[in-house]
């Protein structure tokens, strides 16, 4: 129906008209378009929030095949849906699967046809005017939240693994004690995610518990104790589970994870694989004997020590967006975006004539189409309007039945004033009166109706009225300017109501029909035509006269968008109410040439290592250029490229097209690409070796790992009774491979069959092992004693040897054979610890006949290992010692400083010797006069002799005997004196540590007795510095006479309590030199070392010092006598020293002599 309601004219627009218009619109909304059009894309800033957390970058394609609409009369306008492609690329995310969001959506857009602008009567979208709910999303890609919050709390720990929060090891190794057993535990925790069995998995038992499920590696060492002579095996390993049990909670934005008081144990506790698991298997059997349960102390203990390091990694919290926040940010990116736009133009004027007569327009949406109500005048009624468009029709404009009849009325009163009138012009020769004209618009065509007069029509006399009624149908017409026009058809003849005598008038039904009828016609829809011409705003074409030669059917272009070009079709639609101009149009962008290429990624992409990721940007075209940027900071300028990664992970990559073209797009498109970690390739440089007990030896291994820039760690299990170690990689992280090595210096401790595990773990938690194997054969313990030992006859000595074995790890027995007749078991303490054990192989014997013995020890290892050592015994005693033994004459010339020839006890030596005494306060201090040696068969201590000694002056004299020493072990001298107290002296015992036999050597340990009138015993003891000592017994004074009675002398040797100094002690101390096999010349040379015969018959003549280079004979002669100055010699000596060639100060050379004879003479009295 072409029913305006009230207005003058209505122009209509269907939907596909519409839609044409929004494509048009969007394909003018590229890089370079500002207001007016739809946008192609809409980029997302790097400053604002993505629900919880921060965009990094981000891109909405709004693809054109997406684009659709529908009338929307709840805001009197359009509901314009846009498909949209959504990348929200997130800075820092909390776990992998919230780094992209690629969300398909569709936005809904409730937009208002309005008047924008009231001046020039524009029509068009007004962005500006939405409603706050106008724009809403329909997310078409599926739940975008439920990938994140499935693999939240795995992803989440699996990071905190990889950023070393959740440790790979428990550590210090903790230790579980139970009875007498004693063992340390080496925990490793594993997160391999392309290991099922070393990943960490997440378990929901119930809908607010999680189970965070660790797979762990427990080996258990330096397993000790034993209970009734049972040991357990060592070592020993279980794999399990450490499973942490936390509280769970979920909100629409957030889950939660209680981890930091989550309850921690060890589940699926299984044996480890080889001997390991096999003790472990063992072991819990055995204690199961003894009334212990094994799993359940080390579940006990585990939790213990486990439960510190692994909470404190702290919660799992990961804050989502909701699905709220999603569509939100998207339908808040397209508003702004929208906004900024402004506006689509549907309508303006395009009239460059000025003829346009609106006074008013009305905007109206209706169910299927648009129409601009024109000219209402306040009394029309938008609201009522129907859609009269025809099938097939994009648009149709329609004038009312009344404004036809107004321009109808109009011109016929332009064209001939008032009726009836005469025509100014005659037809055929007639006056022609025109008394009546009518118009009526029927169903499909005009009626055009009237009554003329024709004034003399017959017989120049007689006038004649005729009525008429021309049936009129209307048309389109193309001009050559582009325009159309309207021209009329008359349907037959006229209809011609004759009155009397009209026979006389078939001559003019010409004239009716193309005359009077033709004419006004055409008047009229000239008239109709001018009327819509300047309603509907499109171009008007005139003559030179002013007339309109043609008409646009639409506006011929819309702001910022394009052109139109719309074209009325016939039939033109004539019914009782008025006429409908219905048309096509086409409505195409000012860039409608431009080439579309839309970025398209084709992710996304998974590859494994050091695989090449075929990125596709889709076919070249030479008007498109391309920019991948792959997300680990590389970028290409190619639409295909490869590119590998260094390190596993999940990236985000984009490709940009931009089209270079006038009014082209620079599109972008994200992927995810994920890249699957390689565990790293391990291989030892040797598969096998054999090696010694305690030989340190120096594993070498080598790894690649595709991912190469992964770092990586290495820890060694040695496959023995030791923990395993760190060890420090060195490594290059070059493409296309990590190349490292690692090494570690190890000893084993006993002999056996080891397999080595190195295990290599990758920052990301993959995991590469390698093993070889140790054969390590026995090593026989070496053993170390005394290459000479000197044994005191019928004393108890404690035959020591040090034994060491590379073989730390064995344990030892031994014997000793004294060599004169005797076997003993050695009793062993040992200590087995790295680098070496180190034992003692001890056993009491008493040598009870003199000589000299080989004493041989054998210490025999676990694994029949044998070491054996030899020791030179020399067994002897002091000579004499009683004095029962015998007398021998020493002549005076031997016997220097005597009197008259000495009587000395059989093996001891007499000596007698002055001192030096300077006396301040005794110029005259006496000499030294004579000493005197004799036996005494009255005055004995018991049996029948004692050795008396008489000394006159001063000076001292006694006796003295060297005997065999061991270096390092202490001796008690003593025995028994008579020192009548009419004497002026003190008795003296000393012993010279170092063997001398000066007696006023500073070296010998003297101890000093007072004369009393009984047999009094005295002692001295020292440590001998070297092989040999001197035992002295004398009598000192320093004026006067006294005698001194010596019996019951003994010596006793007193061992050294740690015989360890035989592994330390220097090269130079030959006397003690430990051994562990017998020299050759030590046999040869048996009865030359430390032969007390020499000493017993020729004492003065000779005695014999050993060396390691043989036996050497030294000039042992009484030493020379010793000097001694009065205060005025030593005055005068001392004034000569200053005046001398040495030229030195008197208070310099005092202290230098004085100090010089203390320190020679230490038994001069000094003043």
């Amino acid at each position: 129906m072409a029913n305006t309601h009230g207005f003058e004219v209505i122009a209509q627009l269907t939907v596909p008209a519409l839609k044409q218009l929004l494509l048009a619109a969007w394909k003018s909304g590229g890089d370079a378009s500002g207001p007016g059009v739809i946008p192609e894309y809409v980029n997302i800033p790097n400053t604002i929030s993505f629900g919880p957390y921060q965009v990094a970058s981000g891109h909405v394609q709004i693809p054109k095949e997406q684009l659709d609409l529908e009338m929307d009369t709840g805001v009197n306008g359009v509901r314009i849906k846009l498909g949209t492609i959504n990348h929200i690329e997130i800075a820092n995310p909390p776990i992998d699967a919230a780094k992209l969001f690629d969300i398909t959506a569709d936005v809904h857009v409730r937009v208002p046809i309005r008047e924008i602008n009231t001046a020039n009567h524009e029509i068009g979208a007004d962005f500006t005017a939405m409603p706050a709910d106008a724009v809403s999303v329909s997310i078409t890609s599926g739940d975008p939240i439920a990938p994140i919050t499935t693999a939240a709390i795995e992803e989440f720990v699996h990071k905190k693994y990889q950023e070393g929060a959740i440790p790979s090891q428990i550590t210090p190794d903790p230790t579980i004690s139970f009875g007498p057993f004693s063992m340390k535990v080496h925990t490793e925790l594993y997160d391999d995610v392309n290991d099922p069995a070393r990943k960490i998995t997440i378990e929901k038992p119930d809908p607010t518990h999680v189970k965070v499920i660790i797979p762990c590696y427990l080996r258990f060492y330096d397993i000790t104790g034993s209970l009734a002579g049972f040991s357990l095996r060592t070592p020993m390993g279980i794999t399990g589970k450490a499973v942490m049990l936390a509280e769970y909670t979920e909100a629409a934005d957030r889950i939660f994870v209680k981890t930091s008081t989550a309850t921690v144990t060890l589940e699926n506790v299984t044996p480890a694989s080889g001997d390991e698991g096999s003790n472990y298997t063992f072991n819990k059997n055995a204690a199961s004997i003894g009334g212990y349960d094994l799993e359940a102390l080390i579940k006990t203990n585990f939790s213990s020590a486990a439960a510190g390091p692994l909470h404190a990694f702290g919660d799992v919290e990961v804050f989502v967006p909701t699905m709220a926040q999603i569509e939100g940010f998207i339908a808040a990116r397209v508003r702004d975006e929208l906004v900024a736009r402004q506006k689509i133009q549907v309508w303006k004027v395009e009239d460059p004539t000025g003829t346009t007569t609106i006074n008013d327009v009305t905007p109206q949406a209706y169910s299927n189409g648009f129409a601009l109500c024109i000219n209402g005048g306040g009394g029309g009624n938008p609201g009522a309007v129907t859609s009269f468009v025809p099938a097939g029709r994009d648009f149709a404009i329609a004038t009312s039945e009344a404004k036809v009849r107004q321009e109808f009325n109009e011109t016929v009163a332009d064209q001939y004033g008032t009726l009836p009138t005469t025509l100014d012009e005659p037809v055929e020769g007639k006056t022609v009166k025109l008394n009546s004209i009518g118009l009526d618009l029927l169903t499909g065509e005009l009626s055009v109706n009237g009554e003329v007069t024709i004034v003399d029509a017959v017989l120049d006399s007689i006038d004649i009225d005729a009525g008429f009624d021309q049936k009129v149908k209307l048309k389109w017409v193309d001009k050559s300017d582009g325009t159309q026009m309207l021209e009329h058809e008359l349907i037959g003849d006229p209809d011609v109501d004759l009155g009397a005598g009209a026979w006389l008038l078939v001559a003019f039904l010409g004239f009716l029909t193309f005359g009077i009828i033709g004419l006004i016609i055409g008047l009229i829809i000239m008239a109709v035509v001018e009327s819509i011409a300047s309603k509907i705003g499109g171009v008007v074409a005139k003559d030179e006269s002013g007339k309109v030669t043609g008409i646009g059917a639409w506006p011929g272009s819309l702001d910022a968008i394009g052109n139109v070009q719309a074209r009325f079709e016939n039939p033109v639609v004539i019914e009782p109410s008025g006429l409908v101009f219905a048309g096509n149009m086409i409505i195409t962008s000012t860039h409608a040439l431009t080439s579309e290429d839309m970025a398209r990624s084709h992710g996304p992409y998974n590859v494994t290592g050091n695989a090449f990721v075929n990125f596709n940007g889709g076919a070249d075209k030479p008007t498109s250029k391309a920019h991948w940027l792959a997300g680990d900071g590389a970028s290409f300028t190619l639409r295909n490229v490869s590119h590998r990664f260094g390190k596993s992970g999940v990236y985000v990559a984009r490709v940009q097209i931009q089209v270079d073209e006038t009014g082209g797009a620079t599109t972008k498109h994200y992927t995810r690409v994920n890249v699957k970690n390689v565990a790293p390739v391990v291989s030892f440089e040797l598969p096998v070796i054999t090696v010694e007990e305690g030989e340190k030896v120096t594993l070498k291994a080598v790894f690649t790992d595709d991912n190469w820039l992964d770092t990586h760690k290495a820890v060694i299990d040695f496959g023995d009774n030791t923990a395993p170690q760190t060890l420090s990689v060195t490594e290059t992280n070059k493409e296309p491979q990590a190349q490292g090595t690692a090494s570690a210096e190890h000893a084993w401790c006993d002999n056996g069959t080891y397999t080595v595990r190195l295990t290599v773990q990758d920052s990301a938690g993959g995991v590469g092992e390698a093993v070889m194997t140790v054969n390590v054969t026995n090593v026989a313990p070496k053993v170390f004693t005394y290459k000479r030992l000197c044994v005191l006859r019928n004393q108890p000595v404690r035959l020591d040897a040090v034994f060491i074995d590379a073989g730390w790890c064995d344990s030892h027995v031994g014997t000793w054979d004294s060599g004169d007749g005797h076997i003993k078991m050695a009793t062993i303490r040992e200590k087995n610890k790295s680098p070496q054990g180190v034992g003692i192989a001890s056993a009491s014997h008493v040598y009870t006949c003199k000589g000299n013995y080989v004493a041989k020890v054998t210490v025999q290892d676990d694994d029949g290992g044998v070491g054996m050592a030899y020791s030179l015994v020399t067994v002897t005693e002091l000579q004499n010692a009683d004095f029962e033994g015998g007398f021998r004459y020493k002549p005076q010339k031997e016997a220097r400083n005597t009197q008259e020839d000495a009587i000395v006890a059989n093996e001891w030596q007499p000596f007698a010797s002055p001192v030096l005494i300077i006396d301040p306060e005794n110029s005259n201090v006496p000499p030294f006069k004579a000493a005197y040696f004799i036996p005494d068969e009255f005055i004995c201590r018991d049996g029948q002799r004692a050795q008396g000694v008489t000394i006159e002056g001063s000076g001292i004299a006694g006796i003295r005997q060297s005997i065999c020493a061991n270096c390092g072990w202490d001796y008690e001298f003593t025995t028994f004196y008579h020192l009548p107290t009419r004497s002026r002296g003190m008795a003296r015992i000393g012993i010279d540590p170092n063997g001398g036999t000066n007696p006023v050597s500073e070296d010998i340990v003297w101890v000093e007795a007072a004369a009393v009138d009984e047999w009094v015993h005295m002692s001295v003891r020292v440590t001998a510095l070297k092989s040999r000592i001197t035992c002295f017994i004398a009598v000192y004074q320093e004026n006067g006479e006294s005698e001194l009675y010596i019996d019951r002398a003994a010596l006793f040797m007193i061992q050294a309590c740690d015989p360890y100094p035989l592994i330390m002690r220097p090269k130079d101390r030959q006397d003690c030199c430990p051994v562990d096999e017998l020299e050759r010349h030590d046999f040869d040379k048996l009865e030359k070392y430390m032969s007390d015969d020499i000493a017993m018959y020729y004492p003065g003549t000779a005695a014999y010092r050993a060396s390691m280079s043989g036996v050497r004979m030294v000039d042992e002669n009484n030493p020379p006598p010793a000097f001694r100055l009065d205060k005025q010699s030593g005055e005068q000596l001392m004034n000569m020293a200053v005046s001398g060639a040495i030229q030195l100060t008197t208070g310099i050379a005092k202290t230098l002599i004085k100090g010089t004879i203390g320190r020679i003479l230490p038994f001069g009295k000094r003043g």
